[in-house]
């Protein structure tokens, strides 16, 4: 006989994460190739905050061959507060369990496939996007990427930020 018993009443439907800002962190990472013979890198993220969501994942695939895939890492490098260099191993690893906020939106269904949430946009810490050149050279010692701001101000235009420059209609 089998032993599989399942209470599907135990069982929780994974519906997509509600658009928002996001706090995640990549769990793995893993080079891979299409079928077609691309190169790309495969990343599984974690959630981190909101507590709601804690723990659940989400997916993507860079293709290197695509000069639009390879600006999002470099957009990811910059989101965790490192500076981007060469891509390569030891800096995809380096990007393992760094924390970073990210816009996270929903994808339409695609039959036969639900709708599931995809990283809109990486967001980079205000003294690391290039707009403010003081802060960044700032030479202090802290290592903290959003030491320049507080932790609540950081929150609050990150919030904004989502609410002003998301756009749904991104093809993408």
């Amino acid at each position: 006989m089998s032993d599989l018993n399942i209470d599907l009443d135990e069982v929780e439907d994974f519906l997509p994460l509600p658009k928002g800002t996001y706090k995640l962190a990549a769990e793995h990472w893993e080079k891979k190739e299409s079928k077609n013979n691309n190169t790309y890198i495969s990343v599984q993220y974690t959630v981190m905050e909101p507590v709601d969501y804690e723990n659940r994942k989400l997916w993507e695939n860079f293709t290197l061959s695509q000069n639009f895939a390879v600006v999002r890492i470099k957009r990811w490098v910059k989101a965790t507060g490192q500076t981007p260099e060469i891509l390569n191993e030891d800096q995809m690893d380096q990007l393992m369990d760094k924390p970073f906020y990210a816009l996270v939106g929903i994808e339409k269904e695609l039959y036969p496939y639900p709708p599931q949430n995809r990283i809109k946009d990486f967001l980079i810490p205000k003294d690391l996007d290039g707009s403010d050149k003081s802060a960044s050279q700032d030479n202090s010692t802290s290592s903290d990427p959003v030491s320049v701001e507080s932790y609540e101000n950081f929150q609050a235009r990150m919030k904004q930020e989502s609410e002003d420059g998301f756009d749904d209609e991104i093809p993408f």
